[in-house]
């Protein structure tokens, strides 16, 4: 099993936007690994997301991914879900007509599913 870590920055990314502070400039000096984006990996194998941080576009972009077949929630906090459109993204065919939509599985742990209920409104989505 292969496990691409795709985010590693936490809550706050690096470089922030306008910082300059030393550690905002040497990541927008020296790049990956300096830089990191938000919280998320990817399982290869299963194709498994781990989160969908909101700059998870980017993410698999730059990834050796080239399919995913699910994803799964750790926890409700913005960082792990504002980039929940990819979803979207990933499961819709903007090509064909008729279009051949994707199954994209999304795995939500109980106390999670409790939290979307309750937090940014992501139940609804």
């Amino acid at each position: 099993m292969e496990i691409e870590f795709l985010g590693t920055g936490g809550a706050i990314t690096i470089p922030r936007p306008l910082c300059n502070c030393n550690v905002c400039l040497e990541a927008r000096n020296k790049g990956i690994p300096f830089s990191r984006m938000g919280p998320s990996i990817f399982v290869h194998g299963p194709n498994l997301l781990i989160d969908t941080p909101e700059d998870i576009y980017h993410q698999i972009n730059r990834s050796t991914i080239d399919d995913v077949k699910g994803i799964i929630y750790s926890q409700w906090h913005p960082d792990h879900v504002m980039g929940r459109r990819i979803i979207e993204s990933l499961s819709a065919d903007w090509v064909n007509h008729p279009p051949q939509n994707k199954k994209i599985d999304v795995y939500i742990p109980e106390q999670v599913n409790i939290d979307f209920e309750t937090f940014l409104g992501s139940s609804d989505h």
